[in-house]
């Protein structure tokens, strides 16, 4: 927990928090990717899709931003 809030606060003097925040949904990615190489859990099909929807729409908001 430590380390994560020492990620963020470097990210935050490198990047703007709009942008940052954009990112925050990637935990939902790689938690269970993760979790795939230490634990051996099998990821289904559902969380692929839901994987190409997270990506998908972090690349939508940095390519075009509001």
């Amino acid at each position: 927990m430590v380390g994560s809030m020492l990620f963020v606060l470097l990210a935050l003097r490198t990047m703007n928090l709009s942008i940052l925040v954009m990112f925050a949904p990637l935990s939902f990615v790689l938690v269970p990717v993760l979790s795939v190489f230490f634990f051996k859990e099998k990821i289904n099909t559902q969380f692929w899709i839901g994987t190409f929807m997270i990506i998908t729409g972090i690349t939508v908001s940095l390519v075009n931003p509001i």
